[in-house]
Order: C-alpha cells, then structure tokens, then sequence
C-alpha cells in the first residue's frame, strides 16, 4: 500500500499560487476522449504524488503525456508542489474517469506495472492532464505509444508558454532556441527556431537550423516518421523556410540533435501565435 510521504516538497516552495484570489485554471470545455478508451469511474484512494494516485481496488495510475521539471521525489519544487496540493483537494477520495489507449497490448502499462492513462473528474469534468499544462506546472512529454491527447494538449501548453505561467515564468525554463540547445545535451527540451535547409541523407530527412550540419542544431526524420508526415499531406523537405517547435531529447550527434520520434512533435507556427498548424490524423 502506497504511503504519503513518499513524495517530498521542498519548503521553500509555494503549495498555493502566488495571487490566492486567482484560483488555478481548468481548461475552459471538456476534453474529447474519443482517441483513448474509458475504463470506467475509479474511486481515488489517496494521491501517492503530483503524477501518480493509488486506486480503492490497489492499482496505481501514473498520468500520461507530462513532464515535471521541478518534480524530485526527495525534495520537488514550486510547480511539482501546487499540482500536488491541487490533485489532492481535486481528486483524492472522489471518484473519476480513467481512459487508456485503444492499444491492448501495448501503452497500458509501464515497467513498474502501473496504469497510464488519463483522467476526468467525475463531477465537473476536469481533464486533470489539462489543468496541468494550462497552469504552466507541466509539460508535454512525447511518447511514441501515446499521442493520442497531444492535439489538445499543445494548445493549451502554448497559452501557459504565452501567458508565462508556472514553468514558463520569467526567469524559469522556456523553450530553447537552435542557438542554446547545446547547453541541455541528453536532456528533455522544447527547441523553437528556423530550418535554414531540410535534406535527404541515407534515406533520413535532416532539418538543419544553421549554416554548418556539422555543428548547429538540427532534427532527424527516419522513414517511419517521414510516413506520418506524408499520411498528413506534408513533405518535411518543404519544411525549410519554416519557423517550428519540435519536442525531444537533445542528444549530440553532429551538434545538438533531435531524433522526432513522432509527427505530433513538430509543430509548424504561424507567424502570430505559438499554435500548430499540422493537420490532425483522420
């Protein structure tokens, strides 16, 4: 049985938002979980920390889809601690919604053997994911095997980036640009810039961010991803010219550099506003 305890918060960090007349934010409508399947209403025992809550029937369900910066199970900062007091007073002895990927057998479960999924407040329909990012306490995490929600989700990561909320605050983490990427090798970023030139190497699409491939930024397309593109009606070679938000590990390979492990995680922004303009799958 999962204890409190478990997850630590550091004292010098806020559990209550800054300007307590302003109460956190909930995504203005309902999500549309037509993606995912429900597993029907839970009832919430307790919640273990700000991703994880222990079910009355014993499971775990870690929320999916998200990113903590903050988050350190021994000592976690200012946004780790307000979506932790906020899960708690939201959803902690109250029933939910858990939906799952529509993949049987693969996506439900992680190592440790704890559901992933995402959750709805019975009552008022809060998509717990959604509240998260539109308060800027987290970010959206790639990964391969769920993509569903992400179409709703980036939107509302970019108002929190807009509006500088929580990790997006002044003086906090933001979105890197080609030219910084280095200095956060072999760690999880958002990278925002132009693609000087896009090529075919080797049968794998090279989005490059610089004059010289051997040192500046850029983002590899292998040929699984270069078919979600297509299946889109987008050629990633006409990318180039193009201002984008790519999310991934930065890893060195010929300078800093993202393998995109999904379509999903390159965004194409307009010139006025931080939102994607990739058509959604049919």
């Amino acid at each position: 049985m999962a204890q409190e305890g478990h997850f630590g918060v550091n004292p010098k960090a806020s559990t209550t938002p800054a300007n307590e007349e302003s109460p956190p934010l909930v995504p203005d409508k309902p999500a549309d979980f037509s993606e995912l399947r429900s597993q029907g209403v839970v009832l919430v025992d307790q919640v273990i920390d700000p991703l994880r809550v222990l079910l009355q029937d014993g499971r775990i369900v870690q929320l999916t889809g998200l990113d903590i910066p903050d988050l350190d199970y021994k000592e976690s900062g200012e946004q780790a601690a307000q979506a932790f007091e906020w899960l708690k007073n939201t959803i902690e002895k109250k029933q939910v919604t858990l939906y799952q990927t529509k993949h049987e057998t693969e996506g439900r479960r992680n190592r440790m053997g704890h559901y992933l999924g995402h959750i709805e407040t019975r009552e008022d329909k809060i998509w717990l994911q959604g509240a998260y990012l539109i308060n800027g306490w987290a970010q959206v995490q790639p990964s391969p095997l769920h993509t569903e929600m992400a179409l709703q989700m980036l939107p509302l990561e970019a108002q929190a980036l807009t509006s500088k909320r929580g990790l997006w605050a002044e003086g906090h983490k933001s979105a890197l640009t080609p030219e910084t990427a280095s200095a956060n090798l072999n760690s999880w970023a958002i990278v925002e810039g132009t693609i000087i030139k896009a090529s075919m190497v080797n049968n794998t699409i090279y989005l490059n961010f610089g004059e010289d491939w051997r040192k500046d930024f850029s983002i590899g397309l292998e040929p699984d991803i270069r078919r979600q593109f297509s299946k889109k009606q987008i050629n990633p070679l006409d990318l180039q010219g193009q201002t984008v938000r790519v999310r991934g590990w930065i890893e060195s390979y010929n300078g800093p550099f993202i393998k995109l492990s999904h379509a999903i995680w390159l965004e194409v922004l307009p010139d006025s506003a931080p939102a994607a303009n990739l058509p959604p799958d049919n």
